[in-house]
Order: structure tokens, then C-alpha cells, then sequence
């Protein structure tokens, strides 16, 4: 989200010079510092509307979230990375940032149609769309005619 990479970040220890052949991780944090300049925080300095949908994972609470971090628009980004019960990547997706669909609606769907509705609102300016997929935690729960189609 800022740009920098883990070595950067202080993740791992073999750049001091003599190279150990392990990594080194760095310590826990369950939050990004609120002081580090995002993305989204310098395209919207620069002019840019904004737009965060996904998995977050970047702070414990609403001071961390994507509006805070210079996303104008929010869409499903907030403590929790992915959906965690069962069945939650069809709606009641029980994300206080995403309301509910209607019944049936996919999590990874209704995602790409929010970041598309932007993209389509904003299509006449510069704008900033960031999407990131809860489905790469899990085995992908797909609709009942996706799933058919591959059998």
C-alpha cells in the first residue's frame, strides 16, 4: 500500500553484507503506521479520485481503514481479511463496510461491480481504483452455475 518493499521495511536481515541464508521476519504488527504516505493518499493529493474494495489487513480498528489511509470510497475494506464463516463469500457477507446484496450475490462479483460503477463514474477524470480479492484465503466458493460448468 505504500510502495515499499519488505527490505525496505526491515523484513529480513541478509542485506547487512554477509549473507546468513535465512530470512529474518520482522516483528508482528498488527497495523500500518499511520504516518506512512499510501497510494492512494499521494494519487489524491495529486488530483485523483480514490476507490478501495477488499481485503484490507492494514490496522485493528476504524482510525487504520482505507478512508482513513486517503481511499474516498470504501468498499468491504476494513479489520478482518477475509470472510471468515461459512458461506460469507455469498451475502449476508456480515462486513459493516459492505451492505448486502440480494440473495445469491458472490462476494468477488459484487466487488468488481462496485470498482466498475466507479470506474464508470469517474471515467471522465483521473481516478485510483485499488481491488483486492478476498478469495485468495480459501477454496473458492462459487456460484452453483460456475461450479456446474466445470464438472
Amino acid at each position: 500500500m505504500t510502495g515499499k518493499y519488505p527490505t525496505r521495511a526491515g523484513a529480513t536481515q541478509f542485506f547487512s553484507g554477509k549473507r546468513s541464508g535465512r530470512y529474518a521476519p520482522a516483528p508482528f504488527k498488527d497495523s500500518m503506521a499511520l504516518s506512512e504516505i499510501t497510494l492512494a493518499e499521494a494519487f489524491k493529493e495529486a488530483g485523483y479520485a480514490t476507490f478501495f474494495a477488499g481485503k484490507w489487513h492494514l490496522g485493528p480498528n476504524e482510525a487504520f481503514w482505507p478512508e482513513h489511509q486517503g481511499f474516498d470510497v470504501n468498499r468491504g475494506g476494513w479489520k478482518a481479511g477475509a470472510p471468515f464463516k461459512e458461506g460469507k463469500y455469498f451475502t449476508p457477507y456480515a462486513n459493516p463496510r459492505l451492505e448486502d446484496g440480494p440473495p445469491g450475490e458472490h462476494l468477488p462479483e459484487r466487488l468488481a461491480s462496485e470498482t466498475i460503477d466507479f470506474m464508470e463514474a469517474q471515467k471522465q477524470k483521473p481516478f485510483l481504483a485499488y481491488v483486492s480479492f478476498y478469495s485468495v484465503h480459501t477454496p473458492l466458493m462459487a456460484p452453483a452455475a460456475l461450479v456446474a460448468k466445470y464438472r
